[in-house]
């Protein structure tokens, strides 16, 4: 007797919204989620090894079938051709989502489920975007989160990873009902070459999705059944009947069951190229409140800088607030602040935010944010204060001249 196929997750599909919606349910989500007192935990990176397991061994599947000209369907096709970029990715997302990095975001509650509030973010906009992801349209959705909640630099450099973890889960969901569809295939086709034999028991009648590819691969080896076709044939619509349903309609389910999934699946490979191939840094500077304030430089150097220098100023930003979207944005003006107060001119060193970020002024920023520095900080300014005196103790003269010269 056949095992009952145990029901995939459902894909994560929700309703359909424009870019103009999307910006309404980001702000939404603003105003919804709270933080919450606990450390992320390692959930998430579980699942994505877990995700990699199964998809691996659906390609394997799949591969087996297509080599031996069986049934692989519209989204097994995706799934087989685009592989090699499913498993790019996730090797990719292995090395930029480390937990020393992953555990350092914020976490927020959401409907009962605490996790990590960019992921949540991700998860919403993969659901209600059908999986179909590009620039502007991440962009915009940020953006309007950002009107009311600043995310952190952090939060904002774990975007592109968080994405691609989602649009992972997301195919793994999908390949397991391609699985649970093929397997109900496969019992149809079992069950039709053993019914000759009388000691062959009847499968269990499989559910959801399973139940139409089970039904669909009835009828269609029913055609080939010769004599028995007729017998065979009332009896199923005998089966169907008590539903309500006809074969006619449950192959009919199964032709658009199949074509939803070949979207879908079409989707999420094309958002993992998009992912692939988009400039993130270019992304992230795009969308980081934090940059924009440092924008409005008053010496008007930090836009003039290559990116790396911009990068070092933005961390410094985060190392006075690094678990605080707001704190960040505050500490980015008070930088701005602190040199349009000077009253020195365009292009004045003592007007440059790096001066307060990066340089001798950092104290000064530190005291107009109630800042108290690390001890271990403070004790490597004391050190770089007297450089040269600790350097020369340190020192001393060389061996030869104590004991030779």
């Amino acid at each position: 007797m056949f095992a009952r196929t145990a029901a995939p997750e459902p894909p994560l599909r929700g309703e359909l919204l424009d870019v103009a919606r999307l910006q309404d349910l980001a702000r939404a989500l603003a105003a919804r989620l709270t933080p919450h007192a606990a450390s992320p935990t390692k959930r998430a990176l579980e699942r994505l090894r877990s995700n990699d397991r199964r998809l691996s061994e659906t390609h394997r599947l799949l591969a087996d079938d297509a080599r031996r000209k069986g049934f692989v369907g519209p989204a097994g096709e995706w799934i087989l051709d685009n592989y090699h970029l499913v498993d790019a990715e996730v090797r990719a997302l292995g090395q930029d989502l480390p937990w020393r990095f992953y555990k350092r975001l914020p976490v927020t509650r959401d409907d009962g489920v605490v996790s990590t509030r960019v992921e949540i973010l991700a998860r919403a906009l993969v659901s209600h975007s059908d999986s179909r992801l590009d620039r502007a349209q991440m962009a915009a959705f940020l953006d309007a989160f950002q009107t009311s909640e600043p995310l952190t630099l952090g939060e904002l450099w774990a975007w592109p990873s968080l994405v691609r973890l989602v649009l992972l889960e997301n195919l793994r969901r999908l390949a397991d009902s391609v699985l649970a569809a093929r397997d109900a295939r496969q019992q149809a086709d079992t069950y039709l070459d053993h019914l000759a034999d009388a000691a062959f028991q009847a499968p269990r009648w499989p559910d959801g999705t399973a139940e139409v590819a089970f039904v669909s691969q009835l009828v269609r080896r029913l055609r080939d059944e010769g004599p028995r076709q007729e017998a065979l044939q009332a009896a199923l619509d005998a089966r169907l009947d008590g539903t309500g349903r006809t074969t006619d309609a449950v192959v009919r389910d199964d032709h658009q069951q199949q074509a939803a999934a070949q979207v879908l699946v079409a989707n999420v490979i094309t958002s993992l190229r998009v992912c692939a191939t988009l400039d993130w840094p270019a992304f992230v500077e795009s969308v980081s409140v934090v940059d924009h304030a440092l924008r409005r430089d008053p010496a008007g150097a930090y836009a003039l800088m290559d990116f790396q220098s911009r990068d070092a100023q933005r961390k410094a930003v985060e190392s006075l607030a690094p678990f605080e979207g707001r704190g960040q944005v505050r500490a980015a003006h008070a930088a701005v602040e602190c040199g349009a107060r000077t009253g020195a001119g365009a292009g004045a060193r003592e007007a440059h935010v790096g001066y307060y970020l990066v340089g001798p002024g950092r104290p000064v920023l530190e005291r107009t944010l109630g800042v108290r520095p690390a001890l271990r900080r403070r004790v490597e300014r004391a050190l770089r204060r007297r450089a040269g005196l600790v350097y020369f103790r340190r020192s001393g003269p060389p061996r030869c001249c104590r004991w030779r010269c």
